[in-house]
């Protein structure tokens, strides 16, 4: 009996990396295929994109750069030539693996990531850094590359910024351990963050009302707690507008059916937002069948992963190589405006979207929304867009970077895993 039990698991153990083998090897495939190429002679605005924790910039008629902070080349260059300084080590008893500050080492050096940007003007973008525990926030201009660090602390958490040029400001949100979000503002001039909203839910992506500077439009989702106060699920995301001064709420556009995210207003007074299905929490009879006929599987992974640990640990060597070096994570799943996201099943379930992969299925709509209510689609397959102060509108599905003509969307470059877009 025990026999055919160890046959069973080394069965399914084989099976398990059969199957990370043939998901690595497509993951490379995927990586090499993309290309950071488009038409040169595209509309003026400057375009700025964060993909895998790295920001890039895109001059008109340029190619694109790569936006590097001399902090986060600090960091890196310390680590550098920490390592030189105590490579002597290696392999002996002074090694920091044997005397327990691996871990604290490790953090030091851990990098940090792009995690949102913003434009203030042409020659100067605002940016936030994060490693999970500490947080900056720094401004760089674009032109001589020369940084500034205007906050930076522990736990510092700041998303979805959006620069307000009348108050020389920037609208965030900021998040808690506790999974709550809410909107703040920066002030540039006295580097103060102000809290606009409180409770228990996810505030995000706020946008400045044109013409009433105590108004925001912004995206707001409840959060369901049980009995015990334990996270169990998101609501659907809807449009609100924020009175700083009353602190009142009046809703824009709201559904059970949709999350509306990414609030945008126009030039004109449109105003622009993502509509996608709203899934609801799979919670049923179903799902538990499905737990009981994959908990072996589930076990089975568990266990080739613990023992992969000890080997990693031990000997520096993970027990399969079939094919080849790991492949990093930032190249299979990428979270999209909450939700994480299996690239390389989405370009296989997907295929090609005007000769461009597609991360998100044609339901993810961009749409425009008249101050009569009269709702226009403008285009599918989107993630993330921008307006530009001229009215121009960008948007990316996550391996193309558009603009819409009169034509529709025409592809001004391609990337790979482009999370989020801006321009200027």
């Amino acid at each position: 009996m025990h026999l055919i039990l160890i046959a069973i698991i080394l069965g399914l153990i084989a099976f398990i990396v059969l199957q990370m083998s043939s998901s690595r090897n497509t993951g490379d495939q995927s990586g090499a295929s993309d290309t950071r190429t488009g038409n040169k002679n595209s509309p003026t605005e400057s375009v700025a994109f964060i993909s895998n924790g790295k920001l890039f910039h895109r001059k008109p008629g340029q190619d694109i750069q790569q936006i590097s902070s001399p902090y986060v080349q600090n960091i890196l260059d310390k680590a550098e030539r920490r390592n030189e300084l105590h490579s002597w080590k290696k392999g002996t008893s002074f090694e920091p693996r044997y005397t327990g500050r691996a871990a604290d080492m490790q953090t030091e050096t851990a990098a940090m990531s792009f995690k949102t940007a913003e434009f203030v003007d042409a020659d100067t973008i605002v940016y936030f850094l994060s490693d999970g525990k500490v947080g900056g926030l720094f401004e760089q201009n674009l032109t001589t590359g020369a940084e500034k660090r205007l906050l930076h602390q522990q736990g510092l958490d700041l998303d979805h910024f959006h620069y307000d040029p009348d108050g020389d400001r920037i609208l965030c949100s900021s998040g808690s351990d506790n999974g709550i979000r809410n909107l703040s503002v920066f002030d540039r001039a006295s580097t103060r963050i102000t809290q606009y909203t409180e409770g228990d839910t996810i505030d995000a992506l706020p946008c400045r009302y044109p013409g009433e500077a105590h108004k925001l439009v912004m995206q707001s989702a409840g959060i369901g707690r049980s009995e015990q106060g334990h996270f169990m699920a998101i609501g659907p995301a809807s449009l609100n507008v924020l009175c700083t001064q009353s602190q009142q709420l009046e809703p824009i556009v709201e559904g059970d059916q949709f999350d509306y995210m990414q609030p945008t207003v126009h030039p004109d007074g449109d105003l622009y937002y993502i509509r996608r299905p709203y899934e609801k929490p799979q919670v049923g009879t179903a799902t538990l069948f499905l737990d009981i006929v994959l908990f072996p599987f589930r076990v089975a992974r568990a266990f080739f992963h613990y023992l992969n640990f000890f080997s990693l640990m031990y000997s520096k060597k993970p027990l399969t190589t079939a094919a080849g070096p790991e492949v990093q994570r930032n190249h299979r799943d990428i979270i999209v405006q909450g939700k994480r996201i299996d690239a390389e099943k989405a370009q296989r379930q997907l295929g090609v979207t005007r000769g461009v992969p597609s991360l998100v299925p044609g339901n993810w709509k961009l749409i425009c929304r008249d101050r009569t209510g009269q709702e226009t689609e403008v285009a599918s397959h989107v993630i993330s867009f921008d307006i530009s102060a001229d009215g121009r509108i960008f948007h990316t599905n996550g391996f193309g970077v558009y603009h819409v003509s009169a034509n529709g969307s025409e592809l001004l470059f391609r990337d790979s895993l482009v999370e989020k877009i801006l321009v200027h």
